[in-house]
This record gives structure tokens, sequence and C-alpha cells, in this order.
């Protein structure tokens, strides 16, 4: 049986200690504050950022419905998986900081499961763009928070 996938990859470097980064990402409430995409962000289930645990974002724009996210995986202030899935097709994302002079560097990665990620490759360039707006949106809220929307 084929399983298509598809991922798409992106990292950024931001001027702050890994930990500053990974306390702003698992403030998971104040989501919408820095990712224009996003209107709410809660948890519904769970310890926040343990294995297990679930959260819901609800998307900005008209008509867009609520995303369940389930968390694989957290290892603190180094990396996390969370997944979620719909219309027959599952995502699976990770995070992962890595230690670089003066800063770090973010690994943001997604990953498409099912045949909706055949059609996923006809917009690689807007998923990759996605994941690129969201590092660009957590670096100015880490390096510049008093410039958050």
């Amino acid at each position: 049986m084929i399983h298509p996938t598809f991922q798409v990859n992106e990292e950024m470097y931001i001027h702050a200690a890994r930990e500053a980064v990974w306390a702003h990402w698992v403030r998971v409430g104040d989501w919408p504050r820095w990712r224009t995409d996003v209107s709410r962000a809660t948890w519904i289930a769970g310890q926040p950022w343990q294995e297990g645990a679930s959260f819901v974002l609800q998307p900005s724009g008209a008509g867009a419905g609520e995303e369940r996210y389930l968390i694989r995986m957290v290892v603190p202030a180094d990396t996390t998986v969370w997944e979620t899935g719909r219309g027959g097709q599952e995502m699976v994302y990770s995070l992962r900081l890595v230690d670089q002079v003066g800063g770090c560097k973010v690994l943001l990665r997604c990953t498409f499961h099912g045949w909706g990620s055949l059609l996923k490759r006809l917009n690689t360039a807007g998923e990759t763009a996605r994941l690129q707006a969201m590092l660009a949106a957590l670096k100015v809220a880490v390096e510049r928070p008093d410039s958050r929307r």
C-alpha cells in the first residue's frame, strides 16, 4: 500500500537563548498575540506540553474551522512534536532549538501524510511561506516583545 508524504522544512536564527525562545513558544494562549494566522489557542486536555496533551487553534479568517492538535513528544527547551489530522490527511509538526553563538537556530518541520500530501506538493511555495511566517513572527516576539500586535 502506498502512503504518500510530503515535508517542508524551515529554519531561522533568533538572537536569544534557547530557553527564552522556548518560553515564548510554550505559551500557547499567547500565540494569537504574535501569530496573525491564529485568533485563539487553548489547551483542552492534559498538562501543557506533556505527551498526550491537546490544544485547539482557531485560525484567523472567516469560515476557518477549529484545529485540534495532540502533543507526541517534548524535550523541554529543545524539541517538541505535535500532530493534527483532517480530511484524510495527517500533519506532523516538529520544532527544534539548537544553540548557536549569540542565540539559537529554530528548525520547524511539517510532514504531510496521506493522499492530501500530493496536493500539498503543488503548493510547496505556499507551505514554505507559512512556516517562514510563523518563524518570523516568533523571532519578532522574542527579540522585540514590545512590537507584538
